[in-house]
């Protein structure tokens, strides 16, 4: 992805937007950023303070028309990004779901084991040894019960737990997030047709 496309497809901070930050940042001041940060996680310090510092390398602005965004420019980015997760689906990480057999639409995220409720997690991507977890759905318990279910299980199209048995459906990061692709899509093409810009932004 080109540095034009990341920047259309990345959303700035609800109501401002950062217009320059070219300027490069002396390694003393880059340390003293991330002291800052330390302060600010720990509470030693406040957003304020922060922001005054990041404020002499990042120019920022709060005009509409410098946060305004071209839909059909950033739809053309989101259908890249979604192709490029249909045609890649073999290099990225995978979800599998959980089903009971007799109920393929309601997927099943706890478990009892032995009167011990476990969670199902299917979405391991963010573990460190994720290239060996990747064909795995685990089921876990938590809070009082903490550890004293762990299992790692292999993603089979059936899978037998507590004699009883369960489907597993697989799913690609483009399965997964089709839904929100679709709202992206229907939003930008009401802008489109209606020659409006659009704001991108999270709080």
């Amino acid at each position: 992805m080109s540095k034009s496309e990341i920047e259309i497809i990345t959303p700035n901070s609800y109501g401002e937007i950062i217009i320059n930050s070219d300027k490069s940042i002396p390694t003393k001041e880059k340390s003293k950023i991330l002291n800052q940060i330390s302060d600010l996680l720990t509470g030693k310090s406040n957003k304020r303070s922060f922001d005054e510092l990041i404020s002499k390398f990042v120019k920022k602005s709060e005009k509409l028309e410098d946060r305004e965004r071209n839909p059909l420019k950033l739809k053309n980015v989101l259908q890249k990004v979604e192709n490029q997760l249909i045609s890649e689906y073999h290099k990225l990480p995978l979800v599998h779901l959980l089903y009971d057999e007799n109920d393929l639409e309601n997927e099943i995220l706890s478990i009892k084991i032995n009167d011990i409720e476990a969670s199902i997690e299917g979405d391991l991507y963010f573990e460190d040894n994720y290239e060996f977890l990747r064909e795995k759905i685990q089921i876990k318990s938590y809070s009082e019960d903490y550890g004293k279910i762990d299992l790692l299980l292999d993603v089979t199209p059936t899978v037998e737990i507590n004699n009883k048995n369960y489907i597993i459906k697989t799913l690609s990061k483009a399965e997964q997030f089709k839904s929100e692709f679709q709202l992206c899509y229907t939003f930008l093409n009401e802008a489109i047709s209606n020659r409006k810009k659009i704001l991108w932004e999270f709080e």
